[in-house]
């Protein structure tokens, strides 16, 4: 565990943000461990979970909003579900230079499964639901001060993040 001495209380912008390198680097690692059984990434997984949650019929640009993903890896990301048969695609009725993006059956089984990933379960849930919260808190807390930063419609993703809360 990193315990910090009385003289390093203070922890400084580099020391965070390799904390929080470390820590995310290791949480993709194990996502990408268990999304890969279902013959994903973690992006597609993240995809299929932005459809879900976001709603059948939404777009490329409204999933690449959430994800904070440039647009072009945002469709190759969606051309590889496409190809897989988890999402389908169709015309938008007013706009011919849009299309609207849904799961599958296929896909809704995928996403299903893609919110069940074991292993960070098990590490979540030895931490107390006290410290889960105020986890949460805390990272929400930083998100909106870099979504502020970013010039980002904070917004946009609370909506997102109160749907995604909804998920069991």
């Amino acid at each position: 565990m990193a315990v910090l001495s009385k003289t390093e209380q203070n922890v400084n912008t580099h020391q965070f943000i390799i904390m929080m390198t470390f820590t995310n680097s290791a949480i993709q690692k194990i996502i990408r461990k268990e999304v890969k059984k279902l013959g994903l990434s973690p992006e597609q997984g993240q995809a299929l979970i932005g459809i879900y949650v976001l709603g059948n019929n939404t777009t490329a640009a409204e999933l690449s909003r959430y994800s904070l993903r440039e647009p072009a890896s945002t469709t190759i990301i969606l051309k590889r579900l496409e190809k897989q048969g988890l999402i389908s695609r169709s015309d938008d009725a007013h706009r011919k230079n849009i299309s609207r993006i849904s799961l599958t059956d296929k896909g809704y089984k995928q996403f299903r499964k893609a919110l069940k990933i074991r292993s960070l379960d098990r590490l979540f849930k030895k931490l107390s639901n006290d410290k889960r919260t105020r986890l949460w808190l805390l990272m929400d807390e930083f998100r909106r001060l870099a979504f502020k930063e970013l010039n980002i419609d904070e917004e946009y993703h609370s909506r997102f993040l109160k749907k995604l809360l909804e998920l069991d």
